[in-house]
């Protein structure tokens, strides 16, 4: 019995499919965790788990307690109750997200060989492999995969308005949850909104100018995404309020201690700085009219040095141009790093004895925006933005010369947290008492750094045989990606100017929303650079998935109208 080509071809596909599955899943199996001593990070996140699985939810209340989102922390104790390796289970979140991907993609991309095509550029991305974050105890693996996750179900909406609310429905849901894990995962995680809600309304239009059935069903669908990340935000808020009585799912946030941050920062002293920095000369000026904040003085003093030598190698990781033109100033200032010494310094003041300090941080706050306005400090203007604080004119140019290199960078796989690594344990940290935390969360399957133990050689002869693979992979995404990118642009003029009635608008929509996506990330990277201080393009990874999926879809949507284009073929006289 012989199949039917179409029965065939099925099968090859889905074979293809399991057998890339099968061989990504391969090239992590066995690759350990780096543990790496970062109280504000990787020891962090892995002390927050601990807490959730033992039932304390986030562990005894202080400064450190809620000072990131939360989601990392839940998906680590959910990991360690698996019993499977750590990297395995990050792994297995991003796999599954492709799959999402390739069946989200359906409506727009029949052919399952083309979907197959998709499905294999985005499981096999280089910044999903062993890289300098994904080797950590850290949250960036699990971003870009929830990046992939809200693509993936907003595409898989958006393509299906014009079907039943049935069949709608599962992919409001997997957009409302998938969006609740991202905004819970990382603090700045609120730019997505914006492209995230103009396609949206481009999804709304669409329903009011083809004239849809049940139009309210169908907005209602719209909207749930929205409101159950909505609700799951206020959930999280809800336990941290009943149980430290902070309401939000991250102090980093907080108003109160912002607007202390943005206004410190806006007092104008004789040195120039580029970024929106925290000095000794203007905390001096802002000590003499905030009585609340001469209150901290001593503690901040006491911690300014520690903060300030990390602050200052933060900034020289800046591009070596802006370090050169920008970090001019005699006395350096301090970056974003200035948030975690104002909390060290309200925990040394005993500020948090009584829980987080509302009162203390609003009057602060209420005393030197009231020098600022009564011309008491000489305050600089601009715009205010969250998280960013003002973001000044002269601001501009630097951020758009990140953004271009930034881009520039991620075009030629070239991001260096995002580029394949040997698993080399000869340059981790060596084994620290508080490295017990990961070893019990992380179900390495190799342990490394173990004091008195080594890995057999047979296993790290395997681990390097696995990242030769993965470079032979990276080097083609290195080789193909900006020539394929630049090859688009003709292809493109070409099609609109012949036959751009025949692109599909709803693949045009998508296509603008993945550029949308990946723009938008990348620009708030560099806005966040230029006014907080500090090289943040090195969290530039969760754009891949964006820009592999535009890419796809410039070449996808011009291929498929020329080939519409086509007279059809006339049967053979013969025959």
């Amino acid at each position: 019995m012989t199949l039917q080509p179409r029965k065939l071809s099925a099968a090859l596909v889905a074979a293809v499919f399991l057998a890339l599955i099968g061989l990504r899943l391969w090239l992590v199996a066995g690759v350990p965790k780096n543990y790496v001593n970062g109280p504000h990070d990787d020891l962090y996140f892995a002390r927050m788990a601990e807490s959730l699985v033992n039932g304390q939810w986030m562990g005894p209340y202080d400064n450190m307690t809620l000072i990131k989102g939360p989601f990392y922390g839940l998906f680590l104790a959910f990991s360690y109750r698996t019993g499977l390796p750590l990297f395995l289970n990050e792994t297995l979140l991003y796999v599954v997200a492709c799959v999402v991907m390739y069946l989200a993609m359906t409506p727009l991309v029949r052919g399952r060989w083309s979907r197959l095509l998709l499905f294999g550029i985005l499981l096999f991305l280089p910044a999903g492999m062993v890289t300098y974050w994904n080797l950590r105890v850290y949250r960036e693996f699990v971003s870009l995969s929830l990046s992939l996750w809200v693509l993936a179900c907003a595409a898989g909406l958006f393509l299906r308005m014009d079907r039943e609310p049935a069949h709608v429905a599962p992919w409001s849901f997997g957009l409302g949850v998938s969006l609740a894990a991202f905004m819970l995962c990382r603090e700045e995680a609120l730019w997505i909104t914006v492209p995230l809600g103009l396609l949206l309304l481009a999804a709304f239009v669409i329903i009011l100018r083809e004239r849809l059935s049940r139009v309210w069903a169908q907005t209602l669908l719209l909207l749930l995404p929205a409101l159950i990340s909505y609700a799951a935000i206020m959930l999280v808020s809800y336990v941290n309020y009943t149980r430290y009585g902070f309401w939000g799912y991250s102090e980093t946030l907080d108003r109160d201690m912002n607007r202390v941050m943005d206004t410190l920062s806006r007092i104008r002293t004789e040195e120039p700085y580029p970024y929106n920095a925290v000095t000794v000369a203007n905390l001096r000026l802002a000590y003499r009219v905030s009585p609340r904040l001469r209150e901290l003085r001593n503690e901040i003093e006491a911690l300014w040095d520690d903060w300030q030598h990390s602050s200052s190698e933060s900034l020289m990781g800046m591009p070596p141009w802006y370090v050169e033109k920008h970090l001019t100033a005699a006395l350096p200032g301090m970056d974003h790093y200035f948030r975690w010494l104002l909390g060290d310094a309200l925990q040394a003041g005993g500020f948090y004895a009584d829980g987080f300090p509302r009162q203390y941080l609003r009057e602060t706050a209420d005393e030197l925006e009231a020098a600022c306005r009564a011309g008491t400090l000489d305050c600089a203007g601009g715009l205010p933005m969250p998280l960013l604080g003002r973001v000044r004119r002269g601001q501009l140019e630097p951020v758009a010369r990140l953004f271009a290199e930034n881009a520039l960078d991620l075009l030629q796989v070239r991001l260096q947290t995002a580029t394949v690594r040997s698993v080399d344990p000869s340059g981790w940290q060596a084994w620290r008492e508080e490295f017990e935390v990961f070893r019990r969360l992380a179900h390495n399957p190799i342990e490394l750094q173990l004091v008195g133990q080594a890995p057999a050689l047979h296993e790290l002869a395997e681990l390097g045989r696995k990242v030769n693979v993965m470079r032979q992979i990276e080097s083609v995404y290195r080789l193909l990606t900006l020539p394929c990118f630049v090859a688009a642009v003709p292809a493109w003029l070409w099609i609109t100017a012949r036959h751009r009635g025949r692109l599909r608008q709803r693949g045009v929509v998508l296509l603008l929303f993945c550029i949308s996506l990946f723009c938008v990330r990348l620009a708030a990277l560099a806005a966040y650079s230029v006014t907080r201080g500090g090289p943040m393009a090195v969290y530039s990874e969760s754009a891949y998935p964006y820009q592999y999926a535009a890419l796809f879809l410039a070449w996808y949507l011009p291929l498929q109208a020329w080939s519409g284009s086509r007279p059809a073929r006339k049967p053979d006289a013969a025959a």
